[in-house]
């Protein structure tokens, strides 16, 4: 099988999806381990 080279335009949700991510504007908490994000995640069960 050959390779397609599909190029993807995002739209204006990605975009400005990616824009919050590299502003850290909009983005929920960082963790520093994944054990703080398992609970974190698990706190409100």
């Amino acid at each position: 099988m050959g390779q397609t080279n599909i190029n993807i335009i995002p739209n204006e949700d990605t975009k400005k999806a990616i824009e919050n991510v590299i502003n850290r504007s909009e983005v929920s908490k960082s963790f520093s381990s994944v054990k703080e994000l398992m609970d974190d995640l698990n706190a409100n069960d």
